[in-house]
């Protein structure tokens, strides 16, 4: 799950949904991103929280959304496209934003990454009464060498990068840990904050997803009555 934004033309009937583009036609071939269609996922590695961590800036204050000059594409059919008809000033304005944002991130030498870690609400098997600190660490590790000995013979087909109740992995690029944190989750319950640095191939993700920002809007810019979906 995540933001899809997508760029379409009312007056030209544009098709709606522009997830395939020509290669040709795309700077940055390979992208989930293009200058139709912008996208932000919920997890920890999408655009809006990585680089909101960064620069406390993203898609939200690009653009400056609202939920009160949002319509229905279709004001007979609430299954339509929810969104906006931006005005030429409005998608000036968001350039320059975009710009900046994007100047911002190339400035940064060393790009860091935030994940939370907190307990696990699947399952619960031990109260911080009970536990003692050192038998709690052998058996953490007991845990991580059982799922690197699980995937020597049967790779798990989501990756080798990974949650579930058994807690955090991330067996195949391990995390260059610069801090821990100690804070709270957005549950308000006790949590160890994870600061780390991003690889440079992951970070042209971001750097390369704020060019495709500006080119987005360029494309919008270039429309004789653009409209703008926000589904989120």
């Amino acid at each position: 799950m995540g933001l899809d934004i997508y760029i379409i033309d009312l007056l030209t009937n544009d098709e709606l949904f522009h997830d395939i583009i020509d290669e040709a036609d795309n700077p940055f071939p390979g992208h989930i991103c293009h200058k139709q269609y912008l996208r932000s996922s919920y997890n920890n590695g999408g655009f809006n929280q990585t680089v909101g961590n960064l620069i406390n800036q993203d898609l939200y204050t690009i653009f400056q959304y609202k939920d009160d000059y949002s319509s229905y594409l279709d004001e007979n059919d609430e299954d339509s496209a929810w969104g906006w008809s931006p005005t030429i000033e409005q998608l000036k304005a968001a350039r320059l934003r975009a710009i900046d944002v994007r100047d911002q991130l190339l400035a940064i030498e060393n790009p860091f990454c935030a994940q939370t870690i907190s307990a696990t609400s699947y399952k619960k098997t031990e109260t911080t009464d009970s536990i003692n600190f050192f038998e709690y660490g052998h058996n953490a590790i007991k845990i991580v060498n059982k799922e690197i000995e699980s995937h020597k013979n049967k790779p798990n087909p989501y990756g080798l990068n990974y949650s579930s109740s058994m807690g955090h992995f991330w067996l195949k690029d391990p995390l260059m840990i610069t801090a821990a944190i100690p804070g709270k989750d957005i549950f308000g319950e006790p949590a160890i904050t994870l600061i780390y640095n991003m690889t440079a191939d992951n970070y042209k993700f971001y750097t390369d997803m704020a060019e495709i920002i500006i080119l987005f809007i360029d494309h919008a810019i270039t429309m004789r009555h653009p409209f703008i979906t926000w589904s989120s």
